[in-house]
């Protein structure tokens, strides 16, 4: 028989979903306390918003000019969606040790996870590539003559993802070209980092995912840059430099936007708005669908075709050189069509207040995929009714933990 201590190390999928997402909003309640009472926030639903926002990496904000702001409250905000960045952390070292941990989508409500070596190792190499990611920004963004102030601001919304800036800080090519960089490592799978510097070469070579994103991205970064130029936008250069800038920003769900993009042809929003659902790689801080769960989609549906064609065919579903079991497909199944399905409810509500049906999608988007100003600026945010701030409130928070938190305590009973 186990001893007390050892087994309150173990806990269920179930419990440890629902204590991560009522972590994330203790947290959320005790950041509003500082909004409200510092003076610049003076409806608690707006304060509740902008600290959801904040820690679900989502960078939306009810201030219309965030850089009007004192200087200790912009930090405050950038420090929360770093730390937001951090929790999911510790989510994704419980998914790495668990059995299912070759998949973001592997968990049941029968999974157990054990808080203990493989756990600890797992969360002490993400953190290292995280402080690693941080600290290295930090250091590039001072050399591109920004101030230790706005370096740290930007640092802590590019590697959580947050995209919640201080303001147009950003006011170089050399500085924009480096938090383009970090957008795309921060969206890459943290393992992958430490089996580079362990020289674990098969396990970069197998990795199917992380070639396909990549592919992605420059595929996006072409179409949207030759969109910008065929339509007159801008000039070929800021054509290419905004193209290329919008869809990492987008795929990697930070939402830093450099220019408006509303005013943009409607096949370069379109490519964007499919970038933010589609998202970064599994065991990222970027939100989304991920691309593990495309690429597993796309080959259930291909499957699919082929044995409607030739019903004695024998065609096993694969990622990354592992075979996907059917319940775990099934799962990752399930969860796109629950991803829509709050899609659509969420848009739905949102445009009972929202000026329109674009900017309800867009709203709804940019907080179920944590994009945030990815969409837009929404500089309209602030006159929405408390409601609807709310529901957008829950949808970040929905997005931020990848509907693990709704999807498997719902599915069953504690055993």
């Amino acid at each position: 028989m186990e001893s007390l201590s050892k087994r309150s190390r173990i806990m269920s999928a179930r419990r440890v979903m629902v204590y991560s997402a009522l972590a994330f909003l203790v947290l959320s309640l005790i950041s509003t306390a500082v909004y409200y009472f510092s003076g610049y926030v003076t409806d608690p639903a707006r304060a509740f918003f902008e600290s959801v926002s904040a820690f679900s990496t989502t960078g939306l904000s009810v201030f219309p000019r965030p850089s009007d702001l004192p200087e200790w409250l912009r930090l405050f905000r950038a420090a929360c969606q770093w730390i937001g960045g951090g929790m999911s952390l510790a989510v994704l070292a419980l998914i790495m040790s668990s059995p299912a941990g070759d998949s973001m989508a592997g968990e049941t409500p029968e999974t157990y996870y054990r808080f203990g070596r493989s756990f600890r190792t797992a969360f002490r190499r993400l953190v290292l590539v995280y402080l690693s990611l941080t600290a290295a920004l930090i250091l590039l963004l001072i050399a591109t003559k920004l101030s230790f102030a706005d370096a740290l601001n930007v640092a802590f919304a590019t590697v959580s993802t947050g995209g919640m800036s201080p303001g147009p800080v950003l006011t170089s090519g050399l500085s924009e070209t480096v938090v383009m960089l970090f957008m795309l490592l921060t969206s890459i799978s943290y393992p992958l980092y430490y089996y580079a510097v362990r020289k674990r070469s098969k396990k970069l070579e197998k990795n199917t995912e992380v070639t396909i994103y990549l592919g992605l991205i420059i595929a996006f970064c072409v179409l949207v840059s030759a969109s910008l130029v065929l339509s007159g936008t801008y000039s070929f250069r800021e054509s290419v430099e905004l193209g290329c800038f919008q869809t990492v920003s987008n795929f990697s769900t930070t939402g830093f936007a450099l220019d408006d993009i509303s005013g943009w042809p409607s096949f370069a929003q379109a490519l964007l708005a499919i970038a933010s659902f589609v998202g970064g790689s599994s065991f990222s801080l970027a939100s989304g669908i991920k691309v593990a769960r495309m690429i597993v989609i796309v080959k259930i549906l291909s499957r699919s075709f082929v044995v409607r064609l030739h019903p004695k065919a024998i065609v096993s579903t694969k990622l990354n050189s592992v075979q996907v079991p059917r319940k775990m497909a099934a799962q990752m199944s399930t969860f796109l069509l629950t991803f829509f399905l709050f899609f659509a409810a969420g848009s739905f509500i949102i445009s009972f207040d929202a000026p329109d049906l674009q900017s309800s999608l867009a709203l709804c988007a940019s907080s179920l995929t944590n994009t945030g100003n990815g969409f837009s600026f929404p500089s309209f945010i602030g006159t929405l009714n408390d409601f609807t701030l709310i529901i957008m409130s829950l949808l970040m928070l929905i997005g931020r933990m990848e509907l693990y938190a709704l999807l498997i305590p719902a599915s069953g009973s504690s055993s």
